[in-house]
């Protein structure tokens, strides 16, 4: 039987739920989305054309998890991607640019 005693929460945006809905949202980080079941990081995903960074918090303490839109003259993730996967915006080689933001394929770098 299931356990009534415990308030089910809300279905998380932007975060996951390791209690299956029984305790509070832990986010994914700044702009990374989540989809599926929301019931672990796994289910965060960094979207196509953007790249993951890493940022600082303001106590220094606790490096939080961000994703980007990839910027003209770099490629981001070629597919949704889970954060764990996903990697930073790549900056297309010397001499070559993409025609707008968040591209998503290294085959977008165009000579200039």
């Amino acid at each position: 039987p299931a356990d009534t005693s415990v308030p089910a929460v809300e279905l998380c945006s932007a975060a996951y739920n390791p209690g299956w809905n029984r305790r509070a949202c832990t986010p994914c980080g700044v702009n990374i989305t989540s989809r599926n079941n929301r019931t672990s990081a796994w289910d965060c995903f960094v979207l196509k054309g953007q790249g993951l960074q890493i940022l600082s918090t303001a106590d220094g303490t606790t490096p939080v998890r961000a994703a980007i839109d990839c910027w003209t003259g770099s490629t981001g993730m070629a597919q949704d991607t889970v954060m764990f996967e996903a990697r930073p915006c790549d900056t297309c080689p010397r001499f070559m640019t993409t025609e707008q933001p968040q591209s998503s394929s290294r085959s977008d770098c165009k000579a200039l």
